[in-house]
């Protein structure tokens, strides 16, 4: 995943970079993992499993 303001931006060449971003360097701001977050300013952030759960437990 990555963060983008200008969705016209996406495609499938900016896809392939980020993911060989990952597989080269781990995640960062610039490319990410639901393992490893972070917001669209740069801030390393952690899920809330508990909390994520529970969503899913309530949507079913």
């Amino acid at each position: 995943m990555w963060w983008t303001n200008d969705i016209e931006s996406i495609n499938w060449e900016v896809a392939n970079a980020k993911i060989a971003q990952l597989d080269e360097h781990g995640t960062s701001p610039d490319a990410l993992s639901f393992k490893s977050m972070y917001t669209n300013s740069g801030e390393k952030i952690r899920m809330d499993n508990e909390r994520v759960k529970d969503i899913g437990d309530r949507a079913r």
